[in-house]
């Protein structure tokens, strides 16, 4: 059984470790093998435990520009948050196989705008934070009159 945890734990580690994201680009690039139209966007992981702040977003940017040309307009971030608390190492398989579905504790996702400078963190579909240029607003009711 102590294998069975061990297997699950490693599991939960990697499902931890990395969150999706997405840049947007000014300009399309062309078309590559299996693409069917021009696309100025690229998917790729950001590493969870170095965070999401503007600052982070500047390093990623930097790396993206380098690596891919182009300029950045826009950084999205899918940061969920699930709860393993009810999951068993019999369950990986399942989830694995999307048989089973892993319940979700709290749906996050950031938006940084390279225009504006603005970090701005959704949480359930709400937002809860931002950093406009430097300016923090946490009010969830005045940051949902601006953005709702």
């Amino acid at each position: 059984m102590a294998a069975n945890d061990e297997i699950l734990k490693r599991w939960i580690a990697d499902q931890e470790f990395v969150f999706p994201a997405r840049a947007f680009f000014k300009d399309a690039f062309p078309i590559e093998d299996g693409q069917l139209f021009p696309s100025n966007q690229k998917s790729f992981n950001m590493i969870k435990a170095l965070g999401c702040s503007i600052a982070r977003c500047k390093e990623v940017i930097v790396k993206l520009e380098t690596t891919f040309g182009g300029k950045v307009v826009k950084l999205d971030m899918y940061m969920d948050e699930y709860d393993y608390s009810g999951i068993t190492a019999d369950d990986v398989d399942l989830i694995m196989s999307n048989d089973m579905g892993v319940p979700r504790k709290v749906q996050k996702s950031a938006t940084y705008t390279v225009a504006t400078n603005c970090l701005l963190i959704y949480q359930d579909g709400y937002p809860v934070y931002e950093n406009n240029n430097g300016v923090i607003c946490q009010d969830e009711v005045a940051l949902a009159d601006t953005y709702c």
